[in-house]
């Protein structure tokens, strides 16, 4: 009794790993969320995987830096499962034009503006039990953007359409999702390398004038709290010390670069320093 008390405990405690459903006989992968593409005015295309669709957006607001917020459309692909068929009622708090059909066959469809608080109301539809198709198409009117989605049947209370019941196929991912994911981590590095400190973007440029400046620590009195031999080696090869550091190596390995790195260092020890040396404590034994 024991060993089953120990074994049922580990197996509580053995982490849990996220992994794509195989349908059965060796079909195409079936990841959780549904497929987005975003349209800008301008012919911008932004395309990634949503794990629900939810939008609550100001009326300067976009989904995407690359976006601009006057005018933009979604649409959302992929399937709802349905685990017992039967009716099924869908609803929408939204601001804007949604067009919600399942199975080709619309089951949600209206317009609402910021002044009608009134949520958008499905007609009942019955649904055959199954991973059914999806398609949802959002477009932007005037004012804030807003989309939520419940749904409701005789077996629950009206909810929100979870995460858990909106899947898509790995072949349905289009190869624009890896494009917008590879420009999504060229702006992160941008923003996190500190680039717009020196590179300013043009007057014009509305996706770079959103980027995030980040600033560097205060070097005012770094002298107080480090030594001069440890900002010689940190300036030697940040990543060294600190893997995840964004600061560059700034200076050669010749013997230039090192009097140079050797100058640097001993002006940003004088600013504040020298390192105060700790306080004693008192003496446990010293009972005056």
């Amino acid at each position: 009794m024991k060993s089953l008390v120990t074994v049922l405990l580990l197996l509580a405690a053995a982490p849990v790993t996220a992994t794509a459903d195989e349908p059965p006989g060796g079909g195409d992968a079936v990841l959780h969320g549904l497929v987005a593409r975003y349209h800008g005015a301008d012919g911008v295309a932004v395309v990634r995987v949503e794990p629900a669709v939810a939008l609550l957006l100001n009326p300067d607001e976009s989904p995407h830096p690359r976006l601009a917020p006057a005018a933009w459309s979604a649409e959302w692909h992929g399937r709802i499962q349905i685990l017992r068929g039967g009716p099924y009622r869908f609803t929408a708090h939204a601001v804007g034009k949604l067009h919600v059909a399942i199975d080709g066959r619309e089951v949600l469809s209206g317009e609402r503006t910021p002044d009608q608080p009134e949520p958008i109301e499905g007609p009942e539809v019955t649904l055959e039990p199954g991973n059914r198709p999806l398609a949802i198409r959002f477009s932007k009117t005037a004012g804030p953007a807003r989309v939520q989605l419940f749904w409701e049947s005789p077996h629950f209370r009206r909810e929100p359409l979870s995460w858990m019941a909106l899947v898509h196929d790995a072949a349905d991912e289009p190869p624009e999702r890896a494009a917008t994911e590879l420009a999504d981590r060229g702006r992160f590095l941008v923003e996190e390398l500190g680039c717009a400190a020196c590179h300013r973007p043009g007057p014009n440029d509305a996706c770079a004038l959103s980027l995030l400046n980040r600033e560097g620590p205060d070097l005012s009195r770094i002298g107080e709290r480090a030594f001069p031999g440890w900002i010689f080696r940190w300036l030697e090869a940040p990543q060294r010390f600190r893997p995840q550091a964004v600061m560059p190596r700034l200076f050669g390995d010749d013997a230039s670069g090192e009097v140079e790195r050797y100058a640097v260092a001993s002006y940003l020890a004088s600013l504040g320093g020298p390192v105060r040396e700790p306080v004693k404590g008192p003496d446990a034994n010293d009972r005056r």
